[in-house]
């Protein structure tokens, strides 16, 4: 049939046999095979109409109720259909780093959506309609279909994307047979996103899809959904483009310890191995959603990640971001995260008062330091004893620190004027240059990067002559 008799061709519900509808509903199918450049607004005017019409005819007769089940020889020239209009390589634009949410009014717009728009509503009452048989849907909505419906959603245009969710919802829901199959197959993408795009529009609305699957998972959990957890949503913390998804996955890492508290110290773990060094927002969601799961675990079972846990809330406090500093001290206003400090004092206090005083002496933002001070006047009160063991300690270390910098700035005080002076093929008497070199190099990255110390005091000592009015001691600076 060619265009011209697509012209007159009726509509379906004035069709009155249903062979005869299901024929003319082939037909038009056939016709929505044809592929129309929409770059061109002014272009094939006649064809985008007769095309628009025959979708809207598809649509209005899908909507209507139906007695009998499709016959199956609509299936695959629907599903034709739909692959011949819909599946295409997505335009992507260059890979930008940016820690922010992106504006979505940058984004680009797909120029054909106003047809794909239809195309998509064809395939979402199909695979919705009650009177469409599963087990006949089975054979042409395949594997393989599915890959290229997830490849899609990288499409920049979140209408396409909202259309896909709804759609691979539906499958999901219907199609019971291919549930494992979409679960492992968004594990996938989830993990060449991580480790090799870099880049993946859809994640939010693949999150959001998880968030309904992990909601109906009955309990106890099976061991492949923990793994998935594990494996796959812990590890979307990685990427610089958290926080375009970052709620979506907060809330599906919740769902999974609301099901199995357990759960929350898989995801505490990876907090602390993932957490970000130079981003400051990403730190500051990180700190958020840290204090989500602290609400929904109970005290005794945090015990196997207070180290990492409390070192990093310390490193927050510490961060010269006044944000994130911030927000770390605000932790204090949340009674789970007090009672998990209290309960773990002996841990949690040598490693925050360190940044607390720090910060008290140095920070740059006045709320942080009132904050801060604040802070400290609670853990007085909570132990006493403790925080003046602790402040004692942290006043040695800080004397340690400076001695060690006063020694430094004598050693190169050294170096520069030997390197000045007409050197008479001797060392020095005061100090030898080869052994102070050696020595410089004895220290341990762990200590350089924590304390900022790259020399062994004791043995610098016995190389450099005492500054003036230090006072002789017994005490070993280590």
């Amino acid at each position: 049939m060619g265009r011209q008799g697509w012209e007159c061709l009726p509509a379906l519900k004035d069709v009155p046999s249903f062979d005869a509808q299901y024929d003319l509903f082939i037909h038009k199918l056939a016709l929505c095979h044809d592929r129309i450049d929409f770059n061109l607004p002014n272009g094939h005017l006649k064809r985008k109409s007769l095309k628009r019409q025959a979708l809207e005819d598809l649509i209005d007769y899908m909507d209507q109720p139906i007695k009998d089940s499709f016959p199956m020889r609509i299936y695959p020239p629907l599903i034709s259909m739909v692959s011949a209009n819909l599946f295409r390589r997505v335009p992507t634009r260059e890979v930008l780093v940016n820690y922010s949410e992106p504006d979505d009014q940058s984004r680009s717009l797909e120029p054909a959506w106003v047809h794909f728009e239809l195309v998509y509503d064809v395939l979402q009452r199909f695979i919705a309609h009650p009177r469409a048989d599963v087990f006949l849907m089975q054979t042409v909505v395949t594997k393989d279909f599915i890959l290229r419906l997830l490849d899609l959603f990288d499409s920049e245009d979140m209408r396409e994307r909202e259309k896909l969710k709804t759609i691979l919802h539906s499958a999901y829901s219907r199609i019971i047979p291919l549930r494992g199959f979409i679960r492992s197959s968004i594990t996938d993408l989830f993990q060449r996103y991580i480790y090799e795009l870099q880049r993946f529009n859809g994640v939010a609305e693949l999150l959001e899809i998880l968030g309904s699957i992990i909601n109906g998972f009955a309990l106890p959990l099976r061991d492949e959904h923990k793994e998935f957890l594990r494996t796959a949503l812990v590890p979307l913390h990685v990427p610089a483009g958290l926080a375009t998804y970052h709620v979506q996955l907060s809330f599906c890492i919740t769902l999974f310890v609301e099901k199995d508290p357990s759960l929350a110290i898989d995801a505490i773990k990876g907090l602390c191995k993932y957490w970000p060094r130079v981003q400051s927002k990403k730190e500051v969601l990180f700190l958020a959603e840290l204090e989500e799961l602290l609400e929904l675990v109970e005290v005794e079972e945090v015990s196997s990640v207070v180290e990492p846990l409390f070192g990093r809330i310390a490193s927050s406090i510490s961060s010269q971001h006044f944000q994130v500093a911030e927000r770390a001290l605000l932790l204090w206003n949340n009674e789970y995260v007090v009672n998990c400090i209290m309960h773990y004092r002996e841990v949690a206090m040598p490693a925050i008062i360190p940044a607390l005083r720090d910060n008290e002496r140095r920070h740059w933002n006045q709320q942080v330091i009132l904050l801060s001070c604040h802070v400290q006047r609670l853990l007085r009160e909570m132990d006493p004893q403790l925080y003046d063991r602790c402040f004692n300690e942290d006043e040695r270390s800080r004397m340690r620190r400076e001695r060690v910098a006063r020694l430094k700035a004598k050693l190169k005080k050294d170096l520069d004027l030997t390197s000045e002076s007409e050197w008479n093929g001797t060392i020095p008497p005061s100090s030898s240059i080869s052994e102070l070199l050696q020595i410089a190099g004895t220290s341990s990255e762990h200590r350089s990067k924590e304390n900022g110390v790259d020399l062994n005091c004791t043995e610098l000592k016995r190389h450099l002559p005492r500054a003036d009015g230090e006072d002789d001691d017994d005490e070993e600076v280590t």
